[in-house]
């Protein structure tokens, strides 16, 4: 639970400004999350392994790789396309935009005031969104927690309502339906089965492919601020 928590906030502390500021890939922007995959493999192919030869009693278990590989995937991403990268200028546009004629605004007049950072299409909360902050100027923390509190409440019954929705079906889904849950098959086949046959860490093929894909990347990517090559 520690290290799920602690790859949890590291990964939600890198991701806006990896998505963000340096526009890169996003690390939690498609169908198989690659920064929570990353974490995962570097922790199951390479931690927990030195682990189990060098500090068997802090090696990490099957199942508790699995917890946190769940943790990475569903945590984590709340700071991206789970949920912040939608709802931070879901905040803000109404007023932002009121300005260029769009009625958006109007839509929110029976709203309560916790689900808008501001509704003053003139307030440099909605301006700095989008401008950025003045030099000097300190993030207005009050305004963006005020909303950012209320609305995790809200959501935090949404994901309530999820968590039991799949309580209520999983026996369907399981052992009738037997789905596959792809999310699942790549983490599975990481740490091995149950049975005691080895994860892909111990397979050859496995990082004939790893090294063949590093290394087509590396030269796309070495192409890419070096055009000559």
């Amino acid at each position: 639970m520690v290290v799920g928590a602690l790859g949890v906030a590291l990964l939600c502390a890198i991701t806006p400004y990896n998505d963000l500021r340096l526009q890169n890939t996003f690390l939690y922007g498609n169908h198989l999350p690659i920064g929570g995959l990353c974490l995962f493999a570097l922790l199951a192919m390479a931690v927990n392994p030195w682990l189990a030869r060098h500090r068997p009693s802090l090696a990490l278990g099957r199942g508790e790789l699995l917890l946190i590989w769940v943790m990475l995937t569903c945590g984590a991403g709340l700071a991206s396309s789970g949920l912040w990268r939608y709802l931070a200028p879901m905040v803000v546009a109404p007023a932002y935009f009121a300005g260029a004629g769009r009625r958006w605004l109007e839509l929110f007049h029976d709203a309560p005031n916790w689900l808008l950072v501001t509704r003053d299409p003139e307030s440099p909360l909605a301006r700095w969104f989008y401008h950025g902050l003045p030099s000097g100027q300190w993030v207005p923390w009050e305004a963006w927690i005020r909303v950012t509190v209320a609305w995790g409440v809200a959501f935090g019954c949404m994901v309530a309502i999820s968590i039991g929705v799949c309580a209520l079906f999983r026996g369907q889904w399981v052992r009738r339906e037997r789905l596959a849950f792809p999310l699942a098959q790549l983490p599975l086949q990481i740490v091995g089965s149950e049975s005691g046959r080895p994860g892909l860490v111990r397979q050859r093929t496995f990082w004939a492919g790893c090294a063949l894909v590093v290394i087509l990347h590396s030269i796309s990517t070495v192409h890419h601020f070096i055009p000559s090559f």
